[in-house]
């Protein structure tokens, strides 16, 4: 008897899941030191295959996330987020941040897969930063899960040096 496949889009938010978990984990690593570009790799998968259930799920079973449906080629991150703009606006006026924010990390990612990268290590955190709190809150208003709860995953930043927001004179309390 042939075993049946998962549903597409139950797959894909799972594997979009791991990767941000991956990316988080993979940032926190205190002694990597190609922990930007890998977590850079990993949101950047996080949030197409996110995507790509969203559009399956909510939109297009078949034709929207495949470039070609015979040869299994999927539409690009790219095309996943113009695909949002058309479909509805009010998708879109929420999303239209996200989209900024996402693609300055494609861009990072980009950048990192052809080997040509500028150090960005202050920038990209806070794009990470903002990127995680989008992916949570998009992922907990359409599929209703909240990945924060899921794994009861609480991190204590600790470093050596003071992060370059906290070396101003201007005491903090």
């Amino acid at each position: 008897m042939k075993k049946r496949k998962p549903p597409v889009a139950k797959t894909l938010l799972k594997n979009s899941i791991q990767a941000i978990y991956s990316a988080i984990e993979m940032h926190n690593k205190p002694i990597f030191p190609y922990r930007y570009e890998v977590t850079t790799i990993l949101l950047i998968n996080a949030w197409e295959l996110l995507l790509k259930a969203f559009i399956y799920k909510f939109y297009d079973k078949r034709k929207a996330i495949y470039k070609n449906w015979k040869d299994w080629m999927y539409i690009s991150l790219n095309d996943c987020l113009n695909y949002l703009a058309p479909k509805s606006k009010e998708i879109w006026i929420e999303f239209y941040l996200y989209k900024e924010s996402i693609s300055k990390i494609y861009e990072y990612r980009n950048n990192v897969i052809h080997a040509h990268f500028k150090e960005l290590d202050v920038i990209i955190y806070w794009l990470f930063l903002q990127n995680i709190i989008f992916y949570t809150d998009f992922i907990k208003k359409h599929f209703k899960i909240d990945i924060s709860k899921k794994n009861n995953l609480i991190l204590l930043p600790l470093w050596f040096n003071k992060p370059l927001i906290f070396k101003q004179n201007a005491p903090l309390f």
